[in-house]
């Protein structure tokens, strides 16, 4: 949406294997989660990256230092934003899958 004039854009980020269920902006990225895994999208070109295609998104919560988000679906795993790259010493062991 163009904040300025209210109107819808064209930014269509294409994640794959969608729907989208999960969405977290920080700074000028859009953070996505899908079905098929955490993405990174460009808040205002909609360049998609992946992060991490290994576990389905159902929801996700940033750090209060905003420097790691966490996201769950079929497991709970953590990234610092600043790397994209896997927080390895948070490693919780849900007994289910996370939906929020």
């Amino acid at each position: 949406i163009d904040t300025g004039s209210n109107t819808l854009t064209a930014w269509a980020p294409n994640v794959p294997f969608g729907p989208v269920s999960a969405i977290l902006l920080s700074g000028n990225t859009v953070f996505l989660g899908a079905g098929s895994g955490l993405h990174a999208a460009d808040a205002a070109t909609a360049a998609l990256q992946p992060i991490d295609s290994s576990a389905g998104v159902e929801a996700m919560a940033l750090s209060s230092a905003g420097t790691t988000l966490y996201y769950g679906g079929g497991a709970l795993r953590a990234v610092n934003l600043a790397t994209r790259q896997p927080v390895n010493t948070w490693n919780p062991a849900p007994n289910g899958e996370v939906q929020a």
